[in-house]
């Protein structure tokens, strides 16, 4: 472990009720005096507590603090005013907004060996809207990053999430705001910890070190919807002759998020990559970049041609400098984790440098002129499975429509188009079964009814041939008016016939060899485009046909035997 513990520190309780009352109007004479009054290098920041309201030709070069209770159910109004912290400013390079926690120490009680307990107290029900801000903004609770001190002292022990989190701001909602980098930080940073941030109908643009909007490690629960990113990322080293070009978006071992509706450009260095930032800054990760949905984007290549995909799942591998940052000394943490009545933490980054960005689900996006692994593309570490990928389209013109939703039980992808109702699920097999209830999704919400229609249609196929080496092939229709969405076969490629548990043992959209050929290579079973000799196969095809065609051979010195049965599932 590179830096020092201190071992009075305490973490985890929380001084502010839950619940945030509302907060009264600034006076005038405060926004006049404090807010738009000049910043000086002995004024550069002004807290706000209370309702602000600008006019639409006020400039604030004061950077705007909302930190602690204090700045629970605030609202902050720009009414299109200019928050600025541009070139030639005193606030140059920094976060001209930031809703932070207030960290405060507590006097320990009489006979405890403590010397220091410190404490946070979030902000939460907070509203920024109808800002344009020059410079950045920043939200966050322990640490402004994933490498502050009291975040990477807490990572030693175990429930650091939850400690994180309950100590860092939630229920932000930020609403119609124009952020433009000038180059320095990032211009839109969610820090580890925080959690129900909503950024919705604004446009992160301007230029950045890093990456124009960071999601950093422990951090969940986020809605980024209907934005504009488009910040230029470079860094130049040696003297200008490199330049290196991050990605857009950066999900660093943050979990939940949904970025929806969102429109991404100025991706020479990539769309949205999800990675776990191993043990940078000496912090263990302790969660991983899962569960996270990217629906419904437009990710625009204009000019740029390289291989740097629209979202790469599992960006980052084990072979950075820092990753091993992470080891401690066992007694320093005992000593730390004792006094948070937790134990030292053995797993995370710690144990394993790799990714594990897992569950996440990347659907209905449109790409332009990207194919293949330059849309998707996943780390193969046999750390980043499974995810769902489908419906991911190559395009050259955008299609304007509102938000598909993604329902794990409901058959297929689990993917609906905005306005679709279906009312067939996934049974514990994988196949479709009728619900009494439909689900419908509009514009990424989701809704349940009752339903007694059931549009699911079955199609029984059964081609067996005994002691003929040409084998037996046939045709499965879909009754009049549907189409395929899915089936099971199962194979009996030696003398015998497919039973009823053999079928049944079969999982959703797999073509299963129940009895291979006695040599294995003289026997195939067939469905649509698939082909196997033996084992089983998931049934991928493209669905929507109103017939599949099927069959089985074998071959045999005195005739070949097979047996193909299973289901055809229409609607």
């Amino acid at each position: 472990m590179k830096r020092a513990v201190t071992v009075g520190i305490l973490f985890g309780a929380i001084a502010a009720a839950d619940g945030a009352s509302a907060a009264e109007d600034c006076t005038r004479s405060f926004v006049q005096d404090k807010v738009l009054a000049p910043a000086t290098s002995s004024s550069t920041t002004v807290s706000v507590t209370c309702n602000l309201k600008l006019e639409p030709h006020d400039v604030v070069t004061r950077r705007i603090i909302l930190e602690g209770s204090a700045a629970s159910g605030v609202t902050v109004d720009c009414n299109n005013a200019t928050i600025n912290g541009g070139e030639g400013t005193i606030n140059e390079g920094k976060d001209m907004i930031e809703i932070r926690s207030r960290k405060y120490s507590v006097t320990p009680l009489p006979g405890s060996p403590d010397q220091t307990t410190n404490r946070w107290e979030r902000p939460q029900d907070v509203t920024v809207k109808h800002c344009n801000i020059v410079g950045s903004m920043r939200i966050y609770g322990m640490a402004k990053n994933g490498e502050g001190d009291d975040l990477q002292e807490s990572s030693l022990c175990t429930h650091h999430i939850r400690r994180a989190r309950n100590n860092a701001p939630r229920r932000i909602f930020l609403d119609d705001l124009k952020i433009t980098g000038t180059g320095v930080r990032t211009p839109f940073y969610i820090a580890p910890g925080v959690t129900y941030v909503t950024l919705e109908n604004s446009e992160i643009t301007g230029e950045s070190e890093s990456v124009g909007v960071y999601l950093d490690t422990e951090s969940g629960f986020n809605t980024l919807r209907n934005n504009y990113f488009h910040t230029t990322s470079r860094k130049d080293y040696a003297w200008g002759i490199y330049t290196r070009k991050r990605e857009e978006m950066a999900i660093d071992n943050s979990t939940g998020n949904k970025i929806i509706s969102n429109r991404f450009s100025s991706l020479e260095g990539g769309g949205i990559y999800l990675y776990r930032n191993c043990g940078e800054g000496g912090t263990i990760r302790h969660g991983t970049p899962s569960e996270n949905q990217i629906i419904d984007n437009v990710f625009y290549y204009k000019d740029y041609s390289g291989a740097n995909p629209a979202v790469y799942l599992g960006s980052r591998g084990e072979g950075r400098g820092y990753c091993g940052d992470d080891e401690f000394s066992k007694s320093d943490a005992q000593a730390i984790c004792s006094r948070l009545g937790a134990s030292v933490f053995q797993g995370g980054s710690r144990a394993d440098n790799r990714s594990y960005a897992r569950e996440n689900v990347v659907m209905g996006n449109q790409i332009y002129k990207r194919t293949g692994a330059d849309k998707v593309r996943t780390r193969d570490d046999g750390s980043n499975e499974p995810n769902y990928i489908a419906h991911n389209d190559t395009v050259t013109t955008e299609k304007v429509r509102l938000a598909g939703c993604y329902v794990s039980s409901v058959y297929g992808t689990g993917f609906l188009r905005h306005g679709e109702t279906t009312s067939v699920f996934k049974d514990t097999s994988g196949r479709p079964v009728c619900s009494p209830y439909a689900v419908t999704c509009n514009n990424n919400e989701v809704s349940y009814t009752s339903s007694s229609a059931c549009p699911l249609r079955t199609v029984s196929f059964d081609c067996q041939v005994t002691g003929n080496n040409n084998g037996c092939e046939k045709t499965a229709y879909c009754p009049t008016g549907t189409r395929a969405i899915g089936a099971v076969a199962a194979c009996n490629l030696e003398y015998g016939s497919v039973s009823d548990s053999e079928l049944q043992s079969v999982k959703g959209n797999v073509m299963k060899v129940v009895r291979a050929s006695d040599s294995l290579s003289d026997g195939i079973c067939s469905f649509g485009t698939w082909n196997i000799h033996g084992g089983e196969k998931e049934l991928s095809e493209d669905w929507g046909r109103e017939s599949v065609r099927l069959g089985c051979e074998e071959h045999d010195s005195n005739g070949g035997d097979c047996h193909i049965r299973g289901t055809l599932y229409c609607r």
